[in-house]
């Protein structure tokens, strides 16, 4: 495999549905069955047009390849010196002048960063009872809620592709430039394959976003104690999860929560009334932003 190769099998369409004419650059929607989600190669098409670095990893430290410098955005690079592990930014001594401030930070700052962060993701008892109630009753109408989604989505690609062929139809009679066809027909062709793959997901398992939001609510119960908990390897996985971005400058960690935990830390925990009166106000909205952000991203927590 070379390079080249490589290059382009991860930036081709085809792995998630899509046949692409290498002539034109049009975008069809294929027959075969896709091999990733759109959501994963997108995440790969976000990595190659990023700043990576490769470089043979040795021994890989708790934090290696999971924290960024806060100006180059560079991975730092981990190294162990006298029994402590320190990451730097390799990236400000190749530049004249420089463009990274100096930074060095030890392991055990950003593991007190990381805690810090995970502390604010607490439950009360109130808010713990409620959330397994909830789930419970939803799940007994998952079934009927999955069937209504699916057919919801199998009308939104039917409009779909009528709106395509009519815009074949308006190509043919002329009333179209073909620039503005080609763009319109490559929009639809990505909305077919995402709305294919959420109707999939869906026949494949109804109460995914369900267990995703459960998922959630096992982690937030305590989740730096978790982290203090684990091994090396399964600290890699919390953070993995539970992190989006984990960056140092100077002196100075920077720590930001996925979407869901986000969403959960950042709750509004003021009092009114009962515990439970208040715990309801609280969660109903959250839910339905988890509920609509899981249901969008069903393979996020996997």
């Amino acid at each position: 495999m070379t390079l080249n190769g490589l290059s382009t099998m991860l930036n081709s369409p085809f792995y998630v549905g899509i046949m692409r004419i290498k002539k034109t650059g049009q975008d069809f929607s294929g027959n075969h069955t896709p091999l990733i989600s759109r959501e994963l190669f997108d995440r790969v098409q976000t990595l190659l047009r990023g700043k990576t670095v490769d470089r043979v990893v040795r021994h890989r430290l708790l934090f290696s390849r999971l924290v960024r410098c806060g100006s180059c955005r560079y991975s730092l690079i981990g190294e162990r010196q006298q029994g402590h592990a320190y990451y730097r930014c390799h990236n400000r001594p190749f530049k004249i002048p420089s463009v990274c401030p100096k930074t060095t930070i030890r392991e055990e700052q950003l593991e007190d960063a990381v805690v810090s962060v995970l502390e604010t993701l607490t439950l009360s008892d109130a808010e713990l009872q409620y959330l397994r109630e909830w789930i419970a009753e939803h799940r007994l109408h998952a079934a009927e809620e999955c069937e209504e989604k699916k057919r919801v989505m199998k009308l939104q690609l039917e409009s779909l592709r009528t709106r395509l062929g009519r815009l074949t139809d308006l190509l043919l009679d002329g009333s179209l430039e073909k620039t503005v066809f080609e763009e319109k027909q490559k929009a639809y062709v990505w909305e077919e394959t995402r709305l294919k793959q959420k109707l999939a997901a869906l026949e494949s398992g109804g109460d995914n976003v369900l267990k995703q939001i459960e998922k959630v609510v096992e982690l937030v119960k305590s989740p730096s104690l978790l982290y203090k908990q684990a091994n090396s390897d399964g600290k890699r996985e919390l953070l993995r999860i539970l992190v989006s971005n984990l960056s140092a400058s100077v002196k100075n960690v920077s720590v930001e929560l996925t979407i869901p935990f986000r969403l959960i830390a950042e709750r509004d925990k003021t009092s009114y009334g009962g515990p439970y009166r208040e715990t309801c106000r609280t969660w109903i909205g959250l839910l339905k932003q988890l509920h609509s952000y899981f249901s969008e991203y069903p393979a996020a927590m996997s």
